[in-house]
């Protein structure tokens, strides 16, 4: 099972910093809050790159991708 302490948090630690004017990617709360809209950001689709995180960074990996999206499918999992 995943969890936001041990999976979700750490995935976001290096984007802490730069997002943190658009979401707190650190906190729990916010980040089960805006779960759907930081999916959103994350997935790439042809033509449409990830918006998240942002440029110099390069895109999450389709694992991190994944992780986000089973800790959703798992309840947000603290």
């Amino acid at each position: 099972m995943t969890s936001f302490a041990n999976d979700i948090a750490p995935m976001f630690a290096p984007y802490h910093d730069p997002m943190t004017w658009r979401l707190d990617l650190a906190n729990y709360a916010d980040v089960r809050f805006h779960a759907n809209l930081i999916l959103s950001m994350i997935v790439s689709t042809p033509g449409n790159p990830a918006q998240m995180p942002p440029p110099p960074f390069l895109p999450l990996p389709d694992e991190q991708v994944a992780l986000f999206q089973q800790w959703q499918a798992e309840g947000y999992p603290e």
